[in-house]
């Protein structure tokens, strides 16, 4: 199955939807994040629905060192490009974010 989307469609989504999330749920300047640790699935198992999580692709994660690696990055310099790590990164905050 291919599932696209366009790029402008989706980071105009993407700013949109989660400057409006933020704006409304969190109106002072600090979002409190009240939890640390989380499970991370590992790519080869999170998409793989008929043969289960793969336990050596079950890893726990920290929201601290999320957020700790985020503010560095976002002190990097202009011309630091992202890496999937970053996004990584940014996703486990918008996933707790989306749980609350």
């Amino acid at each position: 199955m291919d599932i696209t989307i366009q790029k402008e469609i989706l980071k105009s989504l993407i700013n949109k939807a989660i400057s409006t999330y933020l704006d409304h749920n969190y109106p002072a300047q600090e979002i409190p994040i009240a939890e640390d640790y989380f499970w991370h699935i590992e790519k080869d198992s999170l998409y793989q629905m008929n043969d289960g999580i793969n336990p050596k692709d079950l890893n726990l994660g920290s929201l601290h060192d999320a957020v700790m690696e985020l503010k560095q990055l976002a002190n990097a310099d202009n011309d630091y490009i992202p890496n999937h790590i970053d996004i990584r990164r940014i996703s486990f905050v918008l996933r707790y974010l989306s749980t609350v």
